[in-house]
């Protein structure tokens, strides 16, 4: 006959270990997380339900934003990596067209100013953040490339305008990969 005592042990311990694995334990893929911030005045997440995450394994090509500048009215790409501590560091900025508001080629020492038929760059950025904050955009026609996997999320599909993302990669734990299927994991 069972031990009604093991039988109940067991299925506590089993209960536990799934609460466990489920809960806290992080899945060992990271991914570039853009999850809708609380907004203090609002006490709720910012216009959208669901985070998208998206598997990046190759650090060093990272992922672009490409936007519509709010003076100047003209493409802007900003080119990120991820450090080995998985900060993300804004590496170059292009732009198409300089006008107000755009860098200056002596802003920061060590950056460099290219020029190019195409378009201008600032390179040598260098600015190293353990997340990035935005709102998407109305008029500014937020992008994510992902070179890895060649794909765009255009923001403004997965995001109503105005979202505030906190834009940060990291591991997920199985319960909040799962709670978020409702935006499904870009796969490229």
């Amino acid at each position: 006959m069972f031990n009604k005592k093991k039988v109940i042990t067991s299925v506590v311990l089993i209960g536990i270990t799934l609460v466990v694995f489920v809960f806290v334990i992080p899945l060992p893929e990271k991914m570039l997380c853009l999850e809708p911030v609380k907004v203090p005045s609002q006490g709720k997440a910012s216009q959208a339900k669901a985070a998208v995450y998206v598997p990046i394994a190759d650090k060093e090509s990272g992922f672009a934003i490409s936007y519509i500048h709010s003076v100047n009215k003209g493409l802007v790409t900003d080119f990120y990596s991820i450090t080995q501590e998985n900060n993300l560091i804004i590496k170059t900025s292009r732009f198409y067209s300089y006008g107000a508001g755009m860098p200056e080629p002596a802003d920061q020492p060590g950056q460099v100013f290219v020029e190019t038929e195409e378009y201008l760059e600032m390179q040598n950025i260098n600015r190293q953040m353990p997340f990035l904050l935005m709102a998407v955009g109305v008029i500014a026609n937020h992008k994510v490339y992902i070179p890895e996997r060649n794909s765009t999320l255009d923001l403004a599909e997965w995001f109503i305008p105005q979202t505030r993302l906190k834009i940060s990669y990291k591991s997920l734990t199985f319960f909040k990969y799962i709670l978020n299927t409702k935006r499904k994991v870009l796969n490229g």
